[in-house]
C-alpha cells in the first residue's frame, strides 16, 4: 500500500552522475532513519492505490507490470489540464504537440508527427479506445486517476497499444450531494481556469454527476511581431454528465456524455531557430528574417509570423457501460461513440511575408463495442474472455499554398504564362481512411499456490482499411484552405511545379495477428512480489495521406510488431512506510513505423516508412517513503537505452539534404525522445498551524539527460536540463477551503520540442518549445 504519487507529473533536478548515487542515498537513508522515526510516528503509512490495468480493480502492488499513477488531486494541485502539460515532467514519458498531430512516447517508442499514423501509446477513457493524437488536447476534467502503463498492453488494451497506454479513469457519481469548485489564475499570461462538479442523488438507485470547466489564456508568452499581439490566446471549455443506475441487484449501468471545445489563436507557437544556418547560406526564409530584424534565440519568446494562425478542436464522447453479475462472473458491455472536428491554420515559413501557408483539417468518428466476461477473481483458476469491434472514419483536408512561387523573374507567372491567371497556386489533398477492427481476447490465470500464479493471455486482431485520396493543384481563393482546381490541361504542370503529380488513389489493406502473452507472479513474502512477463504486440500498417509521388505503393507502410520481456519486484517495508519497486525491460520492435521530414516543392513534408528493427531496454525504479506524519518523499528514475538495431536506408536530416545525401544508416542511433536517464524527486510536507488550519508544501524536481535527434542532426540535440515545481497551500479542514500558490518550471528552462526543417532555408528550423515559467494562484472549496 502506498500513497498516490502527488508529485509524479512534475519532477527531478540533478546532473547525470548524481542521479545514480541519489537512488542509493535515498534507500540507505531510509533504512538508517526508519528505526528512529518508527516509534514516534506510528501513523505515518503509505495509502493503497487501486488500478484497473488488468480490467479488474486491484492494488497497484499486486499488478505484474510497470504502472505509474497520477491522481486527480495531483492534476488539480498542479493546474494540469491536458496530457500535454503533465508529460513534460514525467520520467520515461513524453507528449509533444505538432502542427497536425500530437505524439505520445513511452520508453522511446512513439509514432512521429504525421496524421496518417495511429498512436503507439494509446489513450483510454473509462475503457474507451482513443488512438488519435488529438486526444492529447482533451481537457482533463474531473479525473479520478491516470494510470500510465508502460510497455505493450496487447491482451487487455488492444493491438495498437504497442508502446503503452494512458488509462484515464473519470470520477463517478456517488450517493451523496457532495461537490467541489476551484479557480486557477496565472497573472503573467492571463491564464485562468474554473472547474467544478456536483453529485445529484436522484433516487436510491439512480445518481448523476455533472462536471464542467472553462480555461484559457488572454495573453500568451510568445510576442508575435507579425500579429502584433502576445500568443497563444486560448479559450477552452468542457462539460460531462455521468450517471450510475442500479437497475437490479445484479444489473448496473453507467452512462457518460461529454463535450469539449478548444480554440487557440496562434496555432503551434513555432519560432525560427538556427537562422541563418552556418555554414549554409541564408536562403529565402532566413534571408528575409535576418533583413527584417528577427530574433532567433528561443529564449527571446519573440517571432514575426503571418497573422491569422489558429487551432480549433470540437469533440463529443458518448459511452454506456453495463455490468451483469452472473454469480460465477461478470458480463460487461462497453458501447461508445466518439466524434471530433479539428482544424488548424499555420504559417509555414516563419516570417511575416506570406511565402507558405498550411491548412490542416480533420473530421473523425469512431463507434466501438466491447463485451467481456470476467470471473470473480477468487478462484483457483480465474479467467477473462472478450470480443471487440471498432469502426472509424477519418477525413483529412490539407492545403499548402505557395505564394512565393508566383511572381518575380523566376516565378511561375514569368516562366509559365499559361498559369499566370491562376495565381497564387496551392496544393490540396483530400484523403480518408475507413477502418474496421475485429478482436477476440482473453486470459487464464492458474493460482498454483497461495503465493504463485501463472497467467496466459492472447489477442487475435484483424484490421481492414480503405484509403482514398484526391490531390490537385489549384488557385488559392481567399482563406488558403480553399482552392479552385486547375483545368485538366494544366493540372500536371501545376502539381509538378509544387509537390509532385495529381493523385487519385483507391487502396485497401488487411492486417492481422495473434498476439500471446505470459505472466509469472510470485509472492515472496506478504509485502514482496516478484514477476516476469512476455508480451507480443501488433500495430497495423496503413496508408500515408498527401502522397503526391504518383506511385500508390510509396504511400503504404507495414505493420509494426514487438516481442517484449519484463522482470520486476514490488515491495513494501517497515509496516507500509517505505515502498521500493524496480523493473527491467527489453522490447524488440520489427518494422517500427517512422515519420521523417523531407523537402518537397520548396516546403518540408513528411514521409512514413518502416525502420527494420529497434530495441528499447532499461531499468525503472520507484521509491516512496512516508518519513513521518509530516514528511513524505519519492524518487522515480528511468534508465533507458532505446536504439535502432537496423535502419540502413533511413531518411537524411536537413544538413545531409543540403550536402546532397539521400539516405543514411541510423543503425545503433537512438530512437525519438529517448534520454539515457530521466528522473523525478518529490518532497511533501504538511503540518497543523492552529485550530482547523493546516499548511502544506510540495516540491518536485525533474531531470533528463541529453535527448538526441532521432535522425542524427547534432543541432537538434536537446541538452540535459532540470525543471523545478513547487506549491504552497493553506487548508481549512473545518470549512473545506484551500488557497494555493503553484509554480511550474520555476527555473524557466527553455526546452525544444518538435523542430522540423524550416521551409525555403536549408539548415534552419521551425521549433516549438515547452512552456516557460508559470506561477499561479488557486482557490478550492468542497462540500
Amino acid at each position: 500500500m502506498h500513497f498516490i504519487k502527488q508529485g509524479n507529473p512534475n519532477n527531478a533536478s540533478m546532473r547525470g552522475k548524481g542521479l545514480y548515487g541519489l537512488v542509493s542515498v535515498v534507500l540507505a537513508t531510509s533504512v538508517g532513519y526508519m528505526q528512529t522515526v518508527h516509534a514516534e510516528e506510528q501513523t505515518a503509512t503509505l495509502e493503497e492505490v487501486v488500478v484497473s490495468a488488468q480490467k479488474r480493480e486491484e492494488s497497484i502492488q499486486e499488478v505484474p507490470i510497470s504502472v505509474q499513477v497520477v491522481s486527480g488531486e495531483t492534476l488539480q494541485n498542479q493546474g494540469i489540464v491536458s496530457l500535454l502539460d503533465f508529460s513534460q515532467t514525467t520520467p520515461g514519458i513524453k507528449v509533444t504537440r505538432g502542427a497536425s498531430q500530437n505524439n505520445l512516447y513511452v520508453r522511446g517508442i512513439g509514432p512521429g508527427n504525421n496524421a496518417s499514423l495511429e498512436q503507439s501509446v494509446v489513450r483510454f477513457v473509462d475503457d474507451v479506445y482513443d488512438g488519435r493524437g488529438k486526444g492529447a488536447e482533451s481537457q482533463l476534467l474531473d479525473i479520478e486517476r491516470i494510470e500510465i502503463l508502460k510497455g505493450p498492453q496487447t491482451t487487455y488494451f488492444g493491438g495498437n497499444a504497442i508502446g503503452g497506454a494512458f488509462n484515464i479513469v473519470t470520477q463517478k457519481p456517488t450517493d451523496g450531494a457532495d461537490g467541489y469548485m476551484r479557480a486557477f489564475y496565472t497573472p503573467d499570461v492571463g491564464g485562468y481556469e474554473l472547474e467544478g462538479a456536483q453529485n445529484i442523488p436522484v433516487t436510491d438507485t439512480f445518481r448523476l454527476r455533472i462536471a464542467a470547466m472553462g480555461n484559457g489564456m488572454s495573453r500568451g508568452w510568445l510576442d508575435d511581431r507579425g500579429a502584433r499581439t502576445k500568443l497563444p490566446k486560448e479559450t477552452n471549455s468542457a462539460v460531462r454528465l455521468s450517471s450510475a443506475w442500479d437497475i437490479t441487484d445484479k444489473l448496473t449501468a453507467a452512462f457518460r456524455l461529454e463535450y469539449s471545445d478548444r480554440y487557440q489563436e496562434g496555432s503551434n507557437n513555432s519560432q525560427l531557430y538556427n537562422c541563418p544556418p552556418n555554414p549554409a547560406p541564408a536562403s529565402l526564409t532566413c534571408y528575409t528574417a535576418v533583413n527584417t530584424g528577427q530574433n532567433f534565440s528561443l529564449e527571446s519568446n519573440t517571432r514575426s509570423n503571418t497573422p491569422g494562425q489558429m487551432l480549433s478542436v470540437r469533440r463529443n464522447d458518448y459511452a454506456a457501460t453495463l455490468n451483469y453479475d452472473l454469480g460465477f462472473g461478470t458480463l460487461t458491455s462497453v458501447s461508445a461513440y466518439t466524434y471530433y472536428d479539428f482544424a488548424t491554420r499555420y504559417d509555414g515559413d516563419g516570417v511575416v511575408e506570406d511565402f507558405v501557408g498550411v491548412y490542416h483539417g480533420e473530421e473523425y468518428s469512431q463507434t466501438s463495442q466491447e463485451l467481456r466476461l470476467t470471473s470473480s477473481g477468487q478462484n483457483k483458476i480465474d479467467w477473462m474472455l472478450g470480443l471487440y469491434y471498432q469502426d472509424s472514419d477519418l477525413h483529412v483536408d490539407q492545403t499548402v499554398s505557395y505564394p512565393f512561387r508566383s511572381y518575380g523573374s523566376t516565378g511561375i507567372a514569368t516562366l509559365y504564362p499559361a498559369l499566370a491567371s491562376y495565381l497564387p497556386l496551392g496544393m490540396r489533398s483530400l484523403w480518408s481512411v475507413d477502418a474496421s477492427t475485429y478482436s477476440a481476447f482473453g486470459s487464464l490465470t492458474w493460482n498454483v499456490t497461495d503465493a504463485f500464479s501463472l497467467t496466459g493471455g492472447f489477442r487475435g486482431s484483424e484490421v481492414r482499411k480503405h484509403f482514398l485520396q484526391n490531390g490537385r493543384a489549384g488557385r488559392v481563393l481567399g482563406s488558403f484552405e480553399t482552392i479552385e482546381p486547375l483545368p485538366e490541361s494544366l493540372a500536371a504542370l501545376g502539381a509538378g511545379l509544387l509537390r509532385g503529380t495529381p493523385t487519385d488513389y483507391d487502396q485497401r489493406g488487411k492486417y492481422h495477428r495473434l498476439s500471446p502473452s505470459v505472466r509469472l507472479q510470485y509472492q515472496v513474502t506478504p509485502d514482496v512480489m516478484a514477476y516476469a512477463t512476455y508480451t507480443d504486440g501488433f500495430k497495423s500498417g496503413g496508408f500515408q495521406g498527401n502522397n503526391f509521388t504518383g506511385d500508390p505503393s510509396r504511400g503504404t507502410f507495414d505493420s509494426e510488431t514487438v516481442s517484449a520481456y519484463e522482470v520486476g519486484m514490488k515491495s513494501e517495508w517497515f509496516d507500509n512506510r517505505l515502498l521500493f519497486n524496480v523493473s527491467a525491460f527489453l522490447s524488440d520492435y520489427e518494422d517500427l513505423q517512422v515519420a521523417a521530414y523531407i523537402p518537397s516543392g520548396g516546403v518540408v513534408v513528411q514521409v512514413i516508412g518502416n525502420a527494420a528493427t529497434a530495441r528499447s531496454q532499461g531499468v525503472e525504479t520507484e521509491v516512496q517513503w512516508a518519513i513521518s506524519q509530516h514528511w513524505r518523499t519519492g524518487l522515480n528514475v528511468t534508465f533507458l537505452d532505446s536504439k535502432y538495431r537496423s535502419y540502413p536506408s533511413a531518411p537524411v536530416n536537413t544538413w545531409q539534404q543540403a550536402a546532397g545525401m539521400t539516405t543514411q544508416d541510423l543503425s545503433g542511433q537512438p530512437t525519438a525522445q529517448a534520454p539515457d536517464v530521466s528522473a523525478v524527486w518529490t518532497l511533501q510536507y504538511s503540518h497543523p498551524i492552529s485550530g482547523d488550519l493546516e499548511f502544506r508544501a510540495n516540491s518536485d524536481v525533474f531531470y533528463t539527460d541529453d535527448i538526441p535527434d532521432p535522425f542524427g542532426d547534432p543541432v537538434l540535440l536537446v541538452p540535459s536540463y532540470a525543471k523545478v515545481g513547487a506549491s504552497l497551500t493553506l487548508v481549512n479542514n473545518r470549512t473545506n477551503w484551500e488557497f494555493s500558490l503553484v509554480g511550474r518550471n520555476l527555473t524557466d528552462k527553455t526546452v525544444r520540442a518538435i523542430c522540423p526543417g524550416a521551409p525555403l532555408s536549408s539548415g534552419a528550423y521551425f521549433c516549438t518549445k515547452e512552456d516557460p515559467r508559470m506561477v499561479s494562484i488557486q482557490a478550492r472549496t468542497r462540500w
